[in-house]
C-alpha cells in the first residue's frame, strides 16, 4: 500500500491544508493520519479591460474644430475655403474701422473757442471738434446723427491728456493712451476726475479740449498719489488737454 494524499478546502484565508493517510502500518481500529498547513500559493490574475471606443466630435479635436472638420469632410479645399472666409471677415473690419478713423479725421474742425463755464463750475475749451458724429459707427446709432460720436455711460472709451497743476506741475501726460468704460468710478491713479468725465461727455472721436476742473469736481479735500508718483495735494485745481481718441461698444 502507498500513500493517498487530498487537498480540502482552506480553513482560513490563504491557508491550505495537506491530509496524509498512511495505510503502510495498519493499526486495529485506527488509521495512522497527518496534517499539515502551509501558505497557500499566490497567483495574480491581471483582468484585461476591453478598450473604450472613443467618440470624440470633430468640432474638438483641433483648436479650429470648424476648419478641422470641413477639411476632413471636403478635403484641403474646405479648409482653404474657411480660411478666406475668416480673412475676408478680418480684412472687411479693418476697412470699416479704417474708413471710421478717416471720417472722424476728415470730419475734425481745428477751432480757437472761447472759453465756456459750466453750471458746475466746470471751465471748457474746445481747441478741435471731433468728426465723431460722421462715422462713430457705434452698435444701436446712426452714423451721421448728432450726439452719435459722444461717450456714454458703458462705453469703451479711450482718451490721451495733459495734466498739470497750478504750479506747473505735470501729473498725467499723453504719451499714453487711457481706456476705461465711461460711467465707472473714475480712476484716480490715473489721474481722471469726476470733472474730467464731465468735460468729455459732450465732446466726438477725434476732438480736442481744454478743461479746467475745480477742486470739487477734482479730488475734493483728499491728497492723491498718480501711478506716475505724483502727488496731488488736497484741494488742487486741475488743468487737461484731452484728446478724445475712441468711442465704442465695451466688450460684453
Amino acid at each position: 500500500a502507498g500513500r493517498v494524499a487530498r487537498r480540502i478546502p482552506p480553513t482560513s484565508r490563504g491557508m491550505v491544508r495537506r491530509l496524509t493517510v498512511d495505510y503502510s502500518k495498519p493499526h486495529p481500529g485506527r488509521t495512522m493520519v497527518s496534517c499539515e498547513e502551509r501558505d497557500a500559493p499566490t497567483t495574480s490574475t491581471v483582468v484585461k479591460r476591453p478598450k473604450e471606443k472613443k467618440t470624440v466630435s470633430e468640432l474638438d479635436t483641433a483648436p479650429d474644430g470648424i476648419a478641422f472638420a470641413l477639411t476632413r469632410r471636403f478635403g484641403l479645399a474646405g479648409g482653404l475655403a474657411w480660411l478666406g472666409f475668416l480673412t475676408f471677415g478680418v480684412v472687411s473690419e479693418q476697412v470699416k474701422t479704417r474708413t471710421e478713423v478717416k471720417a472722424i479725421n476728415e470730419g475734425a474742425i481745428q477751432v480757437d473757442a472761447p472759453e465756456v463755464v459750466l453750471a458746475s463750475g466746470l471751465k471748457i475749451r474746445d481747441l478741435r471738434l471731433g468728426g465723431g458724429d460722421a462715422g462713430c459707427g457705434i452698435l444701436g446709432r446712426t452714423s451721421g446723427q448728432k450726439g452719435c460720436g459722444e461717450p456714454r455711460r458703458g462705453d469703451l472709451v479711450t482718451i490721451a491728456f495733459d495734466g498739470l497743476l497750478d504750479d506747473g506741475t505735470a501729473f498725467a501726460s499723453q504719451k499714453r493712451d487711457i481706456s476705461f468704460v465711461y460711467g465707472n468710478r473714475p480712476n484716480e491713479s490715473a489721474g481722471i476726475s469726476r470733472g474730467l468725465l464731465e468735460g468729455i461727455s459732450t465732446m466726438t472721436q477725434g476732438g480736442v479740449r481744454q478743461i479746467t476742473v475745480p477742486a470739487d469736481l477734482g479730488f475734493g479735500d483728499k491728497e492723491v498719489e498718480t501711478s506716475s508718483g505724483v502727488k496731488i495735494p488736497a484741494g488742487s485745481t486741475l488743468r487737461y488737454n484731452v484728446r478724445l481718441k475712441r468711442v465704442s461698444v465695451a466688450p460684453s
